[in-house]
């Protein structure tokens, strides 16, 4: 039997289309207000906000234009935007224009170690019950 592959550019193109479209569905569709975005399964089990909480109401608020309320939701995810864009960039410029898939360079502690350390602290600090640390709880 012959395999096919499906192409990198294709892939990406998918793959943008796809992201565009939920773009577009949560510019519409609030999900403080809608039934059908799931809750936080760690702030539902322990009540407590996970690194993540609020990810996807600054998404939600960033498709709308409205960036100080998607910080208020969760400035650890907005400000690692631009390092999330660089990597997608990076990614999909190599499979769409030269239609290569793009390989990570091998995981390194010079980098994934201060980022755990990041997305660890901010969890535990934006529970802490100090008003200090209110403006990180969504």
């Amino acid at each position: 039997m012959h395999s096919r592959s499906i192409s990198p550019r294709a892939t990406w193109i998918a793959f943008l289309l796809l992201a565009s479209a939920g773009f577009v569905f949560l510019s519409y569709f609030n999900p403080e207000e809608s039934f059908f975005f799931p809750p936080c399964l760690v702030q539902k089990v322990t009540s407590l906000h996970c690194p993540g909480c609020g990810a996807t109401r600054a998404c939600h608020a960033l498709a709308n234009g409205e960036v100080a309320t998607a910080f208020d939701k969760n400035p650890l995810f907005l400000l690692g935007l631009p390092l999330l864009g660089f990597f997608f960039v990076r990614s999909a410029w190599t499979g769409i224009v030269k239609n290569a898939t793009y390989s990570m360079p091998p995981p390194s502690a010079r980098y994934l170690l201060p980022l755990a350390v990041t997305v660890i602290a901010f969890g535990i600090f934006r529970n802490l019950p100090h008003p200090a640390f209110n403006w990180m709880a969504p």
